[in-house]
C-alpha cells in the first residue's frame, strides 16, 4: 500500500488501498491454513491518543462508507465469507454501530464491544439487538492484569452474556511473565505494558502459567459450549459496596443446561435454581468463587 497517513486518520484516497490490504491479509493467513472468521474496520475508531499508543481516529460516517463502498465489496470480489463486525469500541456510542449498519448493512454480520467504560451499562446492548435482532454481538476486549480484579474475565462475560452477547474474548490470550518492572510485553511504547496475558510464558524456564483469568474464562467455555443457547433469568444482584451475584444459564447442544454463578460476596450463600417447569436446585456458593453447576 503506497500513499500517506497524515495525523491520525485515513486520507480517503487510500480507501481502496486500505480494502485490499484486508484481501491480502486475509488470503495470506488462508495460504498458510488459517481462517479468519471476522474483521473490524478500525480497533476502537474513536481514540485518538496523541502520541503513545498508535490509533486512528475513523468516525461512524467514514466506517460506513470505508465499509459499505470499499472493504465490503472488496472481500466479496475476492471471495471471502470472512464477517465484518461494527464498531469495536465501548458501549456509550451505540449511535456508531447503528450509523454502519444503517449504511452497509448488507456485509455487516454483527457489533463489537469493549469494556473500558466506567460505569458499565451492558444493557446498552440489549436495546441494541431489540433494535437489529437479526445481527449478532460480540464482546471483543477487556484488559486483564495483576491491577484488575480477580473475578475481571468473568464479570466481563456474564455481563454481556446476559444482554445478547454470543462470545466474550479478553486482551490478551498470552505474554512473557513479569520483566521485573511490573510489564509483562510484548508491548508497544505507550501500549498497555502492565496488561497480562490468561497465561504467561517464561522463556528462559521454558515454562508457562495459567492466570486467575484464564480458570475464570474456563468456567464458560468448557461447561457453555459452542451452540449453546443463553437462556433468560433473573436472581442477578449488585450491592453498592461491589459485592453481589451474577449468574447465566444456557441449554447446550447435548441437552444439558449449565448455570455459571459469579459470587463477590464477603461469606458463603445458598443458591436456589428454580426452572420455569418448577424444577429446583440448591446448593452453597462460596463467597468470592465463579461455580459452574451442570443440570440434567
Amino acid at each position: 500500500m503506497t500513499g500517506a497517513i497524515e495525523g491520525n486518520w485515513l486520507d480517503s484516497a487510500l480507501y481502496d488501498s486500505y480494502a485490499q490490504y484486508f484481501v491480502k491479509y486475509l488470503q495470506a493467513y488462508a495460504d498458510n491454513g488459517v481462517t479468519v472468521d471476522a474483521i473490524t474496520i478500525q480497533n476502537e475508531p474513536l481514540n485518538t491518543q496523541d502520541g503513545g499508543h498508535m490509533t486512528m481516529l475513523q468516525e461512524k460516517e467514514e466506517a460506513a462508507s470505508v465499509t459499505r463502498d470499499h472493504v465490503g465489496p472488496a472481500l466479496r470480489a475476492a471471495g471471502l465469507d470472512t464477517e465484518i463486525w461494527a464498531y469495536d469500541h465501548n458501549t456509550d456510542r451505540p449511535d456508531y454501530p447503528q450509523a454502519v449498519i444503517d449504511a452497509a448493512g448488507e456485509f455487516v454480520q454483527a457489533a463489537a464491544w469493549h469494556c473500558y467504560l466506567n460505569p458499565l451499562d451492558w444493557a446498552v446492548i440489549s436495546d441494541f439487538h431489540d433494535q437489529y435482532p437479526d445481527k449478532a454481538n460480540h464482546m471483543t476486549e477487556c484488559w486483564t492484569a495483576p491491577a484488575t480484579s480477580w473475578h475481571q474475565s468473568s464479570s466481563n462475560t456474564v455481563g454481556p452474556l446476559q444482554n445478547w452477547v454470543e462470545a466474550s474474548g479478553m486482551w490478551t490470550l498470552g505474554t512473557w511473565t513479569d520483566q521485573g518492572d511490573g510489564t509483562f510485553g510484548p508491548a508497544l511504547p505507550g501500549g498497555c505494558g502492565e496488561c497480562r496475558g490468561l497465561f504467561m510464558v517464561d522463556e528462559g524456564a521454558g515454562t508457562y502459567e495459567f492466570t486467575v483469568d484464564w480458570y475464570m474464562l474456563g468456567q464458560y467455555s468448557k461447561f457453555m459450549p459452542k451452540g449453546a443457547t443463553v437462556l433468560a433469568g433473573t436472581g442477578s444482584y449488585a450491592y453498592d459496596d461491589g459485592t453481589g451475584v451474577q449468574s447465566v444459564a444456557s441449554l447446550n447442544p447435548d441437552g444439558t443446561r449449565t448455570v455459571v454463578i459469579q459470587s463477590t460476596m464477603n461469606s458463603d450463600l445458598w443458591l436456589t435454581v428454580t426452572t420455569a417447569g418448577g424444577e429446583k436446585w440448591s446448593g452453597n456458593i462460596p463467597s468470592n468463587t465463579v461455580v459452574t453447576w451442570v443440570l440434567p
